[in-house]
């Protein structure tokens, strides 16, 4: 009953912020333009439409496909999330500052701008990053890590889109490609087509996943069969040696909500002094304390680095390691922005990557 009722206020509170968002926006758009009659009958018809179209997909992918039903859904909420920073940046300026010029004019070309410049960053496809990591650990030699993360398949998913990260990953051979949750996005029937290309990954010491909090909202036994079917090792809080003398622990971000994320793993922590211990955790959460027991590299994904405007701006006030290297002593923590995006196809601000780690 319990989790019954957080679901149906967690569900009451997006509904609430996302109509809320949704009238401001209306609101901002017919006070700049003079609309009236069967055009503002309109307008209010297509936001009705849109504001719904990505709940009501959702709710009906598991009858009917509905591809189509969800991006535009999708579309809608990066245009809704990008209008509303720029009206509220307006609405600050009116305020504060004594101008004449209303600028809702201003205001409607830096939306369009934004729109069309979010849509060809991701057209591009992820950036390739490369990062050097000193390995606290004298013994063992130079060890290459591809970092992906928060890849999202599901029925937005371009197979041409995958079969480009794919060659890119080959392209970098490293000795092992780590994904770090997010990867899975949709129900097994959904997602099984990309198996093949998947398992086509070459990595000298294999693939490794962690279960992501999207893995569960969309059912784990999902997760499970895609990696079985595209040859990849999860590691549910469990670890592995790997290569020369990493200790590589992958931990399932339930565990981050469950509070015994600290106590499996100091019991996954490499006994032998020598080990380098590698963690995977969706959430880039617990760094100061992870270090101190004894993570030497921790990989992270999940933030996006916020994706889209008002994210961009929010994100990095909850994960103090949204993006990027970042390092406590002899500890560092890497926060990929995502190999894919989640929701909208639309990024700005922030570049989806494939993160190559040369851990020497």
């Amino acid at each position: 009953m319990k989790k019954i009722l957080l679901i149906a206020l967690g569900l009451f509170m997006f509904m609430a912020i996302y109509g809320g968002m949704n009238y401001y926006v209306y609101k901002s758009i017919v006070a700049g333009i003079e609309i009236a009659g069967i055009t503002l009958i309109l307008v209010r018809l297509s936001f009705w439409v849109l504001g719904t179209a990505y709940i009501g997909g959702q709710i009906l992918k598991r009858k009917v496909t509905t591809s189509n039903l969800t991006y535009l859904g999708s579309v809608w909420m990066g245009i809704l999330g990008i209008s509303m920073t720029i009206f509220l940046v307006r609405d600050l300026s009116a305020w504060l500052l004594p101008i004449d010029n209303d600028l809702y004019l201003v205001a409607y070309m830096i939306i369009l701008i934004m729109i069309i410049y979010s849509f060809f960053k991701v057209k591009a496809g992820p950036k390739i990053k490369c990062v050097d990591i000193n390995r606290s650990k004298n013994n063992g030699k130079s060890t290459s890590i591809i970092h992906l993360a928060d890849i999202h398949l599901g029925v937005m998913t371009s197979e041409k889109w995958l079969e480009d990260v794919v060659k890119k990953v080959n392209d970098l051979n490293g000795d092992m490609v780590v994904i770090t949750g997010d990867m899975v996005d949709d129900s097994f029937h959904i997602v099984k087509k990309f198996a093949p290309k998947m398992a086509s990954i070459k990595a000298k010491n294999g693939v490794f996943a962690v279960a992501g909090n999207h893995e569960h909202y969309q059912g784990i036994h999902n997760f499970y069969e895609f990696c079985k079917a595209a040859n990849i090792t999860v590691l549910d809080n469990e670890s592995i040696m790997v290569d020369d003398k990493i200790n590589l622990i992958g931990i399932d971000d339930n565990l981050v909500k469950s509070g015994t994320l600290y106590q499996k793993v100091g019991e996954l922590i490499g006994k032998d002094k020598d080990s380098y211990n590698v963690l995977l955790l969706h959430q880039p959460v617990g760094f100061n304390k992870l270090s101190e027991m004894g993570v030497h590299l921790q990989l992270s994904g999940h933030t996006h680095k916020g994706q889209l405007p008002p994210l961009n701006m929010l994100v990095p006030i909850k994960y103090p390691y949204s993006y990027g290297l970042h390092s406590l002593g002899n500890s560092h923590i890497y926060t990929t922005s995502g190999t894919g995006t989640w929701g909208p196809p639309m990024r700005l601000f922030t570049n989806s990557e494939i993160v190559r780690i040369n851990v020497s």
